[in-house]
Protein backbone atom coordinates (compact mmCIF):
# COMPACT_ATOMS: atom_id res chain seq x y z
CA UNK A 1 0.00 0.00 0.00
CA UNK A 2 2.71 2.51 0.97
CA UNK A 3 4.70 1.68 -2.20
CA UNK A 4 1.56 2.53 -4.20
CA UNK A 5 1.28 5.86 -2.39
CA UNK A 6 4.90 6.73 -3.12
CA UNK A 7 4.47 5.82 -6.80
CA UNK A 8 1.47 8.13 -7.04
CA UNK A 9 3.46 10.96 -5.42
CA UNK A 10 6.19 10.48 -8.03
CA UNK A 11 3.62 10.65 -10.85
CA UNK A 12 2.33 13.96 -9.47
CA UNK A 13 5.89 15.25 -9.17
CA UNK A 14 6.54 14.59 -12.85
CA UNK A 15 3.41 16.54 -13.78
CA UNK A 16 4.47 19.48 -11.60
CA UNK A 17 7.91 19.46 -13.24
CA UNK A 18 6.17 19.87 -16.61
CA UNK A 19 4.04 22.67 -15.19
CA UNK A 20 7.14 24.46 -13.93
CA UNK A 21 8.34 24.63 -17.52
CA UNK A 22 4.94 25.87 -18.66
CA UNK A 23 5.16 28.65 -16.05
CA UNK A 24 8.50 29.63 -17.58
CA UNK A 25 6.74 29.79 -20.97
CA UNK A 26 4.39 32.46 -19.63
CA UNK A 27 7.25 34.90 -19.07
CA UNK A 28 7.27 37.68 -21.66
CA UNK A 29 9.68 40.51 -22.18
CA UNK A 30 9.47 43.31 -19.62
CA UNK A 31 7.63 46.50 -20.49
CA UNK A 32 9.80 49.27 -21.86
CA UNK A 33 9.82 52.71 -20.27
CA UNK A 34 7.49 54.46 -22.71
CA UNK A 35 5.37 57.40 -21.67
CA UNK A 36 1.98 56.34 -23.00
CA UNK A 37 -1.02 55.70 -20.74
CA UNK A 38 -2.58 53.03 -22.98
CA UNK A 39 0.72 51.13 -23.11
CA UNK A 40 1.34 51.42 -19.37
CA UNK A 41 -2.19 50.16 -18.63
CA UNK A 42 -1.85 47.26 -21.10
CA UNK A 43 -4.78 48.36 -23.26
CA UNK A 44 -3.48 46.43 -26.24
CA UNK A 45 -6.78 45.96 -28.08
CA UNK A 46 -7.47 49.71 -27.88
CA UNK A 47 -3.93 50.42 -29.08
CA UNK A 48 -4.43 48.07 -32.05
CA UNK A 49 -7.45 50.11 -33.11
CA UNK A 50 -6.36 53.62 -32.13
CA UNK A 51 -2.81 53.39 -33.52
CA UNK A 52 -3.71 51.28 -36.55
CA UNK A 53 -2.50 54.15 -38.75
CA UNK A 54 0.34 55.51 -36.60
CA UNK A 55 1.11 59.20 -36.89
CA UNK A 56 4.59 58.99 -35.36
CA UNK A 57 7.44 56.59 -34.85
CA UNK A 58 6.49 56.32 -31.19
CA UNK A 59 2.93 55.26 -32.03
CA UNK A 60 4.32 52.82 -34.57
CA UNK A 61 6.53 51.21 -31.93
CA UNK A 62 3.65 51.06 -29.41
CA UNK A 63 1.50 49.36 -32.08
CA UNK A 64 4.23 46.73 -32.55
CA UNK A 65 4.30 46.23 -28.80
CA UNK A 66 0.53 45.72 -28.71
CA UNK A 67 0.79 43.07 -31.41
CA UNK A 68 3.63 41.38 -29.46
CA UNK A 69 1.64 41.13 -26.22
CA UNK A 70 -1.36 39.85 -28.17
CA UNK A 71 1.00 37.16 -29.55
CA UNK A 72 0.57 38.37 -33.12
CA UNK A 73 4.29 37.95 -33.65
CA UNK A 74 4.20 38.24 -37.44
CA UNK A 75 2.70 41.74 -37.46
CA UNK A 76 4.88 42.83 -34.55
CA UNK A 77 8.02 41.63 -36.30
CA UNK A 78 7.11 43.47 -39.50
CA UNK A 79 6.79 46.79 -37.66
CA UNK A 80 9.95 46.30 -35.56
CA UNK A 81 11.88 45.47 -38.76
CA UNK A 82 10.57 48.61 -40.48
CA UNK A 83 11.60 50.76 -37.51
CA UNK A 84 15.11 49.25 -37.56
CA UNK A 85 15.41 50.02 -41.30
CA UNK A 86 14.01 53.57 -41.27
CA UNK A 87 14.49 55.08 -37.83
CA UNK A 88 17.33 57.44 -36.92
CA UNK A 89 16.63 57.11 -33.19
CA UNK A 90 19.26 54.72 -31.80
CA UNK A 91 17.28 54.04 -28.60
CA UNK A 92 14.11 52.92 -30.41
CA UNK A 93 16.20 50.85 -32.84
CA UNK A 94 17.82 49.09 -29.87
CA UNK A 95 14.42 48.34 -28.30
CA UNK A 96 13.09 47.01 -31.61
CA UNK A 97 16.10 44.70 -32.04
CA UNK A 98 15.59 43.39 -28.53
CA UNK A 99 11.87 42.81 -29.15
CA UNK A 100 12.67 40.86 -32.34
CA UNK A 101 14.92 38.56 -30.30
CA UNK A 102 12.02 37.88 -27.94
CA UNK A 103 9.90 36.93 -30.94
CA UNK A 104 12.60 34.48 -32.05
CA UNK A 105 12.49 33.02 -28.54
CA UNK A 106 8.70 32.59 -28.62
CA UNK A 107 8.99 30.94 -32.05
CA UNK A 108 11.47 28.41 -30.66
CA UNK A 109 14.54 29.70 -32.54
CA UNK A 110 16.73 29.51 -29.46
CA UNK A 111 20.13 29.22 -31.14
CA UNK A 112 19.35 32.36 -33.18
CA UNK A 113 18.64 34.18 -29.92
CA UNK A 114 21.99 33.15 -28.42
CA UNK A 115 23.87 34.17 -31.57
CA UNK A 116 22.43 37.69 -31.53
CA UNK A 117 21.85 38.53 -27.86
CA UNK A 118 24.61 39.84 -25.61
CA UNK A 119 22.65 42.21 -23.38
CA UNK A 120 19.23 40.89 -22.29
CA UNK A 121 20.02 38.70 -19.27
CA UNK A 122 16.44 37.53 -18.76
CA UNK A 123 16.14 36.42 -22.38
CA UNK A 124 19.53 34.67 -22.19
CA UNK A 125 18.51 32.80 -19.04
CA UNK A 126 15.16 31.69 -20.48
CA UNK A 127 16.76 30.59 -23.75
CA UNK A 128 19.30 28.48 -21.89
CA UNK A 129 16.50 26.85 -19.92
CA UNK A 130 14.79 25.94 -23.19
CA UNK A 131 18.07 24.38 -24.37
CA UNK A 132 18.37 22.61 -20.98
CA UNK A 133 21.58 24.50 -20.21
CA UNK A 134 20.49 24.93 -16.60
CA UNK A 135 23.97 25.76 -15.29
CA UNK A 136 24.30 28.62 -17.79
CA UNK A 137 20.81 29.87 -17.00
CA UNK A 138 21.59 29.80 -13.27
CA UNK A 139 24.88 31.65 -13.68
CA UNK A 140 23.10 34.39 -15.62
CA UNK A 141 20.22 34.83 -13.20
CA UNK A 142 21.80 34.22 -9.78
CA UNK A 143 22.93 37.81 -9.16
CA UNK A 144 19.58 39.46 -9.93
CA UNK A 145 16.96 39.95 -7.23
CA UNK A 146 13.74 40.55 -9.15
CA UNK A 147 10.86 38.12 -8.64
CA UNK A 148 11.35 36.51 -12.05
CA UNK A 149 15.10 36.02 -11.62
CA UNK A 150 14.68 34.59 -8.11
CA UNK A 151 12.20 32.07 -9.50
CA UNK A 152 14.50 31.16 -12.41
CA UNK A 153 17.52 30.83 -10.09
CA UNK A 154 15.64 28.56 -7.70
CA UNK A 155 14.14 26.57 -10.57
CA UNK A 156 17.52 25.94 -12.22
CA UNK A 157 19.25 25.11 -8.94
CA UNK A 158 16.47 22.64 -8.17
CA UNK A 159 16.82 20.92 -11.54
CA UNK A 160 20.58 20.75 -10.95
CA UNK A 161 19.83 19.13 -7.55
CA UNK A 162 21.62 21.96 -5.76
CA UNK A 163 18.91 21.96 -3.13
CA UNK A 164 20.59 24.26 -0.59
CA UNK A 165 20.97 26.94 -3.26
CA UNK A 166 17.43 26.40 -4.52
CA UNK A 167 16.14 26.80 -0.96
CA UNK A 168 17.90 30.14 -0.61
CA UNK A 169 16.41 31.59 -3.79
CA UNK A 170 12.90 30.26 -3.22
CA UNK A 171 12.96 31.48 0.39
CA UNK A 172 13.97 34.97 -0.76
CA UNK A 173 11.21 34.89 -3.38
CA UNK A 174 8.63 34.04 -0.70
CA UNK A 175 9.87 36.64 1.80
CA UNK A 176 10.27 39.46 -0.74
CA UNK A 177 7.41 38.79 -3.16
CA UNK A 178 4.73 36.84 -1.26
CA UNK A 179 1.99 37.81 -3.76
CA UNK A 180 3.86 36.96 -6.96
CA UNK A 181 2.25 34.19 -9.06
CA UNK A 182 5.57 32.28 -9.02
CA UNK A 183 5.76 32.30 -5.22
CA UNK A 184 3.48 29.31 -4.45
CA UNK A 185 5.55 27.20 -6.86
CA UNK A 186 8.65 28.25 -4.94
CA UNK A 187 7.06 27.46 -1.57
CA UNK A 188 5.95 24.09 -2.87
CA UNK A 189 9.50 23.34 -3.99
CA UNK A 190 10.87 24.27 -0.56
CA UNK A 191 8.42 21.83 0.97
CA UNK A 192 9.39 19.13 -1.51
CA UNK A 193 13.11 19.59 -0.90
CA UNK A 194 12.59 19.10 2.83
CA UNK A 195 10.19 16.22 2.17
CA UNK A 196 12.61 14.39 -0.11
CA UNK A 197 15.48 14.86 2.34
CA UNK A 198 13.23 13.57 5.17
CA UNK A 199 13.11 16.82 7.13
CA UNK A 200 9.39 16.29 7.51
CA UNK A 201 8.88 18.89 10.25
CA UNK A 202 10.28 21.61 7.96
CA UNK A 203 8.30 20.29 4.99
CA UNK A 204 5.13 20.62 7.09
CA UNK A 205 5.86 24.32 7.72
CA UNK A 206 5.80 25.12 4.02
CA UNK A 207 2.95 22.85 2.98
CA UNK A 208 0.92 24.48 5.77
CA UNK A 209 1.77 27.96 4.41
CA UNK A 210 0.40 26.86 1.04
CA UNK A 211 -2.73 25.34 2.57
CA UNK A 212 -3.52 28.48 4.55
CA UNK A 213 -2.38 31.30 2.26
CA UNK A 214 -2.44 30.03 -1.32
CA UNK A 215 -5.68 28.08 -1.57
CA UNK A 216 -6.03 28.75 -5.31
CA UNK A 217 -2.61 27.26 -6.08
CA UNK A 218 -2.99 24.64 -8.77
CA UNK A 219 -1.42 21.91 -6.63
CA UNK A 220 -2.96 22.85 -3.28
CA UNK A 221 -4.54 19.37 -2.99
CA UNK A 222 -1.17 17.73 -3.44
CA UNK A 223 0.34 20.06 -0.83
CA UNK A 224 -2.38 19.16 1.69
CA UNK A 225 -1.84 15.47 1.04
CA UNK A 226 1.94 15.75 1.44
CA UNK A 227 1.38 17.68 4.65
CA UNK A 228 -0.69 14.78 5.98
CA UNK A 229 1.85 12.26 4.73
CA UNK A 230 4.72 14.16 6.41
CA UNK A 231 2.87 13.99 9.73
CA UNK A 232 2.36 10.27 9.07
CA UNK A 233 6.11 9.82 8.56
CA UNK A 234 6.68 11.54 11.91
CA UNK A 235 4.18 9.11 13.50
CA UNK A 236 1.96 12.06 14.37
CA UNK A 237 -1.13 10.17 13.30
CA UNK A 238 -3.62 12.56 14.90
CA UNK A 239 -2.51 15.53 12.80
CA UNK A 240 -2.07 13.40 9.70
CA UNK A 241 -5.63 12.21 10.10
CA UNK A 242 -6.96 15.77 10.51
CA UNK A 243 -5.26 17.01 7.32
CA UNK A 244 -6.54 13.98 5.42
CA UNK A 245 -10.07 14.90 6.45
CA UNK A 246 -9.55 18.42 5.08
CA UNK A 247 -8.65 16.91 1.72
CA UNK A 248 -11.43 14.30 1.64
CA UNK A 249 -14.10 16.77 2.74
CA UNK A 250 -13.18 19.58 0.34
CA UNK A 251 -12.08 17.56 -2.69
CA UNK A 252 -14.00 14.25 -2.49
CA UNK A 253 -13.53 13.23 -6.13
CA UNK A 254 -9.90 14.18 -6.80
CA UNK A 255 -6.94 11.89 -7.46
CA UNK A 256 -5.20 13.05 -4.28
CA UNK A 257 -8.29 12.07 -2.31
CA UNK A 258 -7.84 8.47 -3.43
CA UNK A 259 -4.39 8.59 -1.84
CA UNK A 260 -5.81 10.29 1.24
CA UNK A 261 -8.42 7.57 1.73
CA UNK A 262 -5.78 4.85 1.49
CA UNK A 263 -3.56 6.60 4.01
CA UNK A 264 -6.51 7.18 6.36
CA UNK A 265 -7.19 3.42 6.30
CA UNK A 266 -3.55 2.70 7.17
CA UNK A 267 -3.71 5.11 10.11
CA UNK A 268 -6.90 3.48 11.38
CA UNK A 269 -5.22 0.07 11.34
CA UNK A 270 -2.28 1.50 13.30
CA UNK A 271 -4.21 3.73 15.73
CA UNK A 272 -7.98 3.08 15.72
CA UNK A 273 -8.36 4.75 19.12
CA UNK A 274 -7.76 8.26 17.72
CA UNK A 275 -10.87 8.07 15.53
CA UNK A 276 -14.15 9.43 16.85
CA UNK A 277 -16.78 6.69 16.79
CA UNK A 278 -19.49 9.25 15.98
CA UNK A 279 -17.92 10.15 12.65
CA UNK A 280 -19.90 9.10 9.59
CA UNK A 281 -17.10 6.98 8.10
CA UNK A 282 -16.22 5.18 11.33
CA UNK A 283 -18.23 2.03 10.51
CA UNK A 284 -16.50 1.87 7.15
CA UNK A 285 -13.05 1.88 8.79
CA UNK A 286 -14.09 -0.78 11.30
CA UNK A 287 -15.22 -2.97 8.43
CA UNK A 288 -12.04 -2.27 6.48
CA UNK A 289 -9.86 -3.41 9.38
CA UNK A 290 -11.78 -6.71 9.50
CA UNK A 291 -11.47 -6.98 5.73
CA UNK A 292 -7.69 -6.61 5.97
CA UNK A 293 -7.70 -9.34 8.65
CA UNK A 294 -9.62 -11.63 6.24
CA UNK A 295 -12.63 -11.70 8.59
CA UNK A 296 -15.00 -11.39 5.68
CA UNK A 297 -18.32 -12.36 7.25
CA UNK A 298 -17.91 -9.84 10.07
CA UNK A 299 -16.62 -7.20 7.64
CA UNK A 300 -19.64 -7.60 5.34
CA UNK A 301 -22.08 -7.05 8.21
CA UNK A 302 -20.45 -3.75 9.23
CA UNK A 303 -19.99 -2.59 5.62
CA UNK A 304 -23.73 -3.01 5.16
CA UNK A 305 -24.46 -0.95 8.28
CA UNK A 306 -22.28 1.83 6.80
CA UNK A 307 -23.97 1.60 3.38
CA UNK A 308 -27.47 1.66 4.88
CA UNK A 309 -26.62 4.75 6.91
CA UNK A 310 -25.35 6.51 3.79
CA UNK A 311 -28.43 5.56 1.79
CA UNK A 312 -30.68 7.06 4.48
CA UNK A 313 -28.82 10.37 4.46
CA UNK A 314 -29.00 10.49 0.67
CA UNK A 315 -32.76 9.80 0.76
CA UNK A 316 -33.21 12.80 3.04
CA UNK A 317 -30.96 14.97 0.84
CA UNK A 318 -28.24 15.32 3.47
CA UNK A 319 -25.25 14.13 1.50
CA UNK A 320 -22.12 14.10 3.62
CA UNK A 321 -19.07 14.11 1.39
CA UNK A 322 -16.60 12.36 3.69
CA UNK A 323 -18.77 9.29 4.07
CA UNK A 324 -19.78 9.33 0.40
CA UNK A 325 -16.11 9.25 -0.57
CA UNK A 326 -15.90 5.74 0.91
CA UNK A 327 -19.04 4.26 -0.65
CA UNK A 328 -17.33 2.87 -3.75
CA UNK A 329 -14.53 1.47 -1.60
CA UNK A 330 -17.15 -0.32 0.49
CA UNK A 331 -18.81 -1.81 -2.60
CA UNK A 332 -15.43 -3.01 -3.89
CA UNK A 333 -14.38 -4.58 -0.60
CA UNK A 334 -17.75 -6.29 -0.02
CA UNK A 335 -17.47 -7.69 -3.54
CA UNK A 336 -13.95 -8.92 -2.78
CA UNK A 337 -15.19 -10.54 0.43
CA UNK A 338 -17.99 -12.38 -1.36
CA UNK A 339 -15.48 -13.44 -4.00
CA UNK A 340 -13.22 -14.84 -1.28
CA UNK A 341 -16.23 -16.70 0.14
CA UNK A 342 -16.95 -17.99 -3.40
CA UNK A 343 -20.36 -16.33 -3.32
CA UNK A 344 -20.00 -14.94 -6.83
CA UNK A 345 -23.64 -13.94 -7.23
CA UNK A 346 -23.46 -11.48 -4.32
CA UNK A 347 -19.99 -10.34 -5.42
CA UNK A 348 -21.47 -9.41 -8.81
CA UNK A 349 -24.26 -7.42 -7.13
CA UNK A 350 -21.82 -5.17 -5.28
CA UNK A 351 -19.32 -4.81 -8.11
CA UNK A 352 -22.17 -3.52 -10.29
CA UNK A 353 -22.87 -0.75 -7.75
CA UNK A 354 -19.25 0.38 -7.72
CA UNK A 355 -17.70 2.99 -10.06
CA UNK A 356 -14.05 2.14 -9.36
CA UNK A 357 -11.78 0.76 -12.08
CA UNK A 358 -11.06 -2.37 -10.03
CA UNK A 359 -14.77 -3.17 -9.79
CA UNK A 360 -15.22 -3.21 -13.56
CA UNK A 361 -12.52 -5.84 -13.97
CA UNK A 362 -13.60 -7.86 -10.93
CA UNK A 363 -17.17 -7.84 -12.23
CA UNK A 364 -16.08 -9.51 -15.47
CA UNK A 365 -14.12 -12.19 -13.62
CA UNK A 366 -16.94 -12.97 -11.21
CA UNK A 367 -19.43 -13.22 -14.06
CA UNK A 368 -17.12 -15.89 -15.48
CA UNK A 369 -16.83 -17.66 -12.12
CA UNK A 370 -20.61 -17.57 -11.75
CA UNK A 371 -21.07 -19.26 -15.15
CA UNK A 372 -22.44 -16.13 -16.88
CA UNK A 373 -20.04 -16.50 -19.80
CA UNK A 374 -21.75 -14.31 -22.40
CA UNK A 375 -22.13 -11.43 -19.90
CA UNK A 376 -18.51 -11.83 -18.84
CA UNK A 377 -17.38 -11.54 -22.48
CA UNK A 378 -19.49 -8.40 -22.99
CA UNK A 379 -17.90 -6.79 -19.92
CA UNK A 380 -14.37 -7.81 -20.93
CA UNK A 381 -14.83 -6.44 -24.46
CA UNK A 382 -15.86 -3.09 -22.94
CA UNK A 383 -12.61 -3.09 -20.97
CA UNK A 384 -10.59 -3.72 -24.15
CA UNK A 385 -11.90 -0.37 -25.48
CA UNK A 386 -11.09 1.47 -22.25
CA UNK A 387 -7.59 3.02 -22.16
CA UNK A 388 -7.56 2.64 -18.37
CA UNK A 389 -7.18 -1.12 -18.81
CA UNK A 390 -4.25 -1.20 -21.25
CA UNK A 391 -2.02 -2.89 -18.67
CA UNK A 392 -4.61 -5.64 -18.22
CA UNK A 393 -5.02 -6.54 -21.90
CA UNK A 394 -3.18 -9.91 -21.61
CA UNK A 395 -5.43 -10.90 -18.69
CA UNK A 396 -8.55 -9.71 -20.52
CA UNK A 397 -7.69 -11.82 -23.57
CA UNK A 398 -7.03 -14.75 -21.24
CA UNK A 399 -10.46 -14.55 -19.60
CA UNK A 400 -12.27 -14.03 -22.89
CA UNK A 401 -10.58 -17.21 -24.07
CA UNK A 402 -11.62 -19.06 -20.91
CA UNK A 403 -15.23 -17.94 -21.38
CA UNK A 404 -15.32 -19.24 -24.95
CA UNK A 405 -13.76 -22.52 -23.79
CA UNK A 406 -16.57 -22.93 -21.27
CA UNK A 407 -19.04 -22.25 -24.10
CA UNK A 408 -17.27 -24.95 -26.14
CA UNK A 409 -16.29 -22.45 -28.86
CA UNK A 410 -12.75 -23.74 -29.17
CA UNK A 411 -11.67 -21.93 -32.35
CA UNK A 412 -12.38 -18.41 -31.06
CA UNK A 413 -11.16 -19.44 -27.58
CA UNK A 414 -7.81 -20.42 -29.10
CA UNK A 415 -7.56 -17.06 -30.87
CA UNK A 416 -7.87 -15.11 -27.63
CA UNK A 417 -5.71 -17.49 -25.62
CA UNK A 418 -2.97 -17.25 -28.26
CA UNK A 419 -3.11 -13.43 -28.09
CA UNK A 420 -2.81 -13.63 -24.31
CA UNK A 421 0.08 -16.12 -24.47
CA UNK A 422 2.04 -13.94 -26.94
CA UNK A 423 1.61 -10.83 -24.79
CA UNK A 424 2.76 -12.68 -21.68
CA UNK A 425 5.82 -13.91 -23.60
CA UNK A 426 6.59 -10.31 -24.65
CA UNK A 427 6.60 -9.25 -20.99
CA UNK A 428 8.75 -12.21 -19.94
CA UNK A 429 6.02 -14.04 -18.03
CA UNK A 430 6.90 -17.50 -19.40
CA UNK A 431 5.18 -19.33 -16.55
CA UNK A 432 1.79 -17.81 -17.43
CA UNK A 433 2.43 -18.30 -21.15
CA UNK A 434 3.15 -22.01 -20.60
CA UNK A 435 0.00 -22.33 -18.49
CA UNK A 436 -2.08 -20.85 -21.32
CA UNK A 437 -0.34 -22.99 -23.92
CA UNK A 438 -1.71 -26.09 -22.21
CA UNK A 439 -5.24 -24.74 -22.65
CA UNK A 440 -4.91 -24.15 -26.39
CA UNK A 441 -6.42 -27.09 -28.24
CA UNK A 442 -5.98 -28.25 -31.81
Amino acid sequence: MIFFLLTQIQDIEEQIETDFLSEIDKIQKPFYNINDSLYKNKKFEIISRQYKNPKSEKEEFILAEAYYYQKNYKKADEIYSKIIRTSKDSSIIKLSKNAKLWILYHLGLYNNVLENNNEDSLLLALTNIKLKNYSSAYNISKNFKSDTFLFISGFCAYLLKSYDIALRHFQELYETYPNNPFTPYGIYRIGMIYYRTEFYDKAINYFTILAKNYQNFKYIRNAIYLNAYSYYKLSNYEKSYKWLLVLIKNYPNDEETKLAKNLLKEIYILRPEIFDSTYEYYDYLKAYKLYRENKCNSAIEIYKVFINSKQKTILFFFKTTIGDAFLNDAYLEIGNCYNQLQDYKNAIEFYKKCNLKECKFNLAINLYLNGEYSQSIIQLEKLLKDKNFISKIPEIYYYIGLNYLKMNKKKIANEYLTKAKNLYLETGNHEKANEIDKLITN
